[in-house]
């Protein structure tokens, strides 16, 4: 969903990540505002080497890029967060307020029930609640570009 092409393709390789629609109805719904998007995802996620050098350091950039859009904000748990709830075991996104995408190795489960959809509201609620966001997230990711340019540099 906010993946660059390169690491979009990557995922999709590995049969993970979201299907071309899922992908094209987000994005497009992100480029023209229409779409208000709050992402969250655990410091460690930022150093996942799953791409080349290159690869790597234009997501990382893309994630500060759409962190200056007006309707998306990013969120880092730092690696030093005590959690008072238990991390997501996948990665989910949560549309509207009235879908809810899990991305798994083979599928796309979609959930819409106001009983899952509750479930997610507080599993992101409590992420949320864990999270740096703006400036200190900006940070963190700047901290992952950093480290994956000298890592990858050696």
């Amino acid at each position: 969903m906010l993946a660059t092409d390169d690491y979009s393709a990557t995922l999709a390789s590995r049969g993970q990540g979201f299907g071309p629609e899922e992908l094209a109805y987000v994005r497009s719904r992100l480029r023209d505002g229409s779409l208000d998007c709050t992402v969250v995802q655990q410091a460690t996620t930022l150093w996942h080497r799953i791409v080349d050098a290159r690869a790597l350091t234009a997501q990382l950039a893309r994630l500060v890029e759409l962190n200056r859009y007006e309707n998306v904000s990013i969120g880092v748990i730092p690696e030093d967060t005590a959690f008072a709830f238990v991390p997501p075991e996948t990665d989910f996104t949560m549309i509207d307020d009235k879908r809810v995408l899990v991305p798994l190795l083979s599928d796309v489960w979609h959930f819409t029930t106001n009983s899952e959809l509750a479930l997610y509201r507080r599993e992101m609620a409590a992420c949320v609640e864990a999270a740096a966001f703006d400036g200190s997230a900006v940070q963190e990711i700047a901290g992952a570009i950093a480290e994956a340019a000298k890592h990858y540099s050696s």
